[in-house]
């Protein structure tokens, strides 16, 4: 009973069992080991989230929310002993739903315990927020909890030397995730994006660490203010963001270099866009970015003003570009002050 899966809770295992089929019935409510304190119990819904009727009620007679979570159980698409197809009705069918989303999400996450998958689950859940006897925390969004999983296991630092910044952060993703890194300084409303950086790998798992330098031309004394994006779905369907991680550092004093020329391309590898950063230390009537062909054919020419310190040139667009090598020249007027390599995907 309890007892018993609690002390499995105790010893590491991940104990997911089904809330029960007693709601329509005298007792109507969940059954061991469902009760347990460190068990996740599933509830029965139907395919648009309605709670069965059978599903068993909470909660516990402790007074715990139960069912923890709930997952398809009606009309659940099972096989038969007699190697047909069909479906049937049960928390035991929506049972295994959540064991497989559990098990799944702790591969991900191997460093966090047992309770910290569950608890994922349940403030995931749909009804997190106001949860009942019928289907406790609600219909978990996976994807959201791998979300607040990634901010819990990140981390960010950041130190200053000589009015560079540099930025390291540890976090997991795949190479469809990307990272966006945005900054404040004192005087400054608000947060602007000042680079990207595409995720990597195959493979969920720890990319430890991303590297970053920012050069703080022109910026006044006082706090500057770093916080770190991570899109963990860029689909336009189905976009989601976190903050992963917020660092500051203090600036002694106003950061000049009055020869100071840099040219970064960033999104580089690129495959639909990217992003140039270039700092000069006085103002340009007119920045000339240049996009030639690996044997010196003109492209495109983007021509911008920009002011004294650094300056990004966002979203420049390489949807009418064929994969291969490319140079990005960037002219302040007619000199040519850096050229970099661009690879399109």
């Amino acid at each position: 009973g309890a007892i018993g899966a609690n002390r499995a809770a105790k010893k590491g295992i991940l104990v997911v069992n089904s809330a029960g089929n007693e709601g329509d019935k005298t007792w109507k409510y969940i059954v061991t080991p469902a009760d347990g304190d460190s068990v996740l119990a599933v509830a029965a819904v139907t395919a648009t989230g309605a709670v069965a009727n059978f599903s068993s009620y909470g909660p516990s007679s402790d007074g715990q929310i139960k069912p923890d979570v709930a997952s398809v159980g009606v009309a659940t698409i099972v096989q038969f002993p007699n190697n047909t197809i069909g479906s049937n009705n049960g928390t035991s069918f929506a049972c295994p739903n959540i064991a497989g989303l559990a098990s799944c999400l702790w591969q991900g996450f191997p460093e966090f315990n047992n309770m910290k998958i569950i608890n994922a689950l349940r403030q995931a859940g749909s009804k997190a927020s106001s949860p009942d006897d019928r289907v406790g925390y609600g219909i978990p969004d996976v994807k959201k909890a791998l979300v607040n999983l990634v901010k819990d296991f990140s981390t960010a630092s950041a130190s200053v030397s000589n009015c560079t910044v540099s930025l390291q952060w540890t976090s997991k993703d795949v190479s469809s995730m990307k990272y966006e890194i945005e900054r404040t300084t004192p005087g400054q409303t608000g947060f602007l994006k000042i680079a990207e950086q595409q995720g990597t790998g195959t493979i969920f798992s720890t990319r430890s660490p991303y590297q970053f330098q920012d050069v703080l031309s022109g910026v006044e004394k006082g706090t500057v203010t770093y916080r770190i994006k991570q899109i963990v779905d860029t689909s336009k369907a189905g976009f989601t963001f976190a903050y992963i991680d917020t660092v500051t550092i203090n600036l002694q004093a106003v950061c000049i270099d009055a020869g100071l020329v840099d040219v970064t391309l960033f999104g580089n590898p690129a495959k639909d866009q990217f992003t140039v950063r270039v700092t000069t230390p006085t103002a340009s009537s007119n920045i000339a970015i240049r996009i030639f062909s690996a044997n010196g054919q003109l492209l495109s020419n983007l021509n911008k003003p920009k002011l004294a310190g650094t300056a990004f040139f966002e979203n420049i667009s390489l949807l009418k570009f064929s994969k291969g090598i490319y140079y990005v020249s960037v002219y302040d007027n007619d000199k040519l002050i850096g050229t970099r390599e661009l690879i399109k995907l």
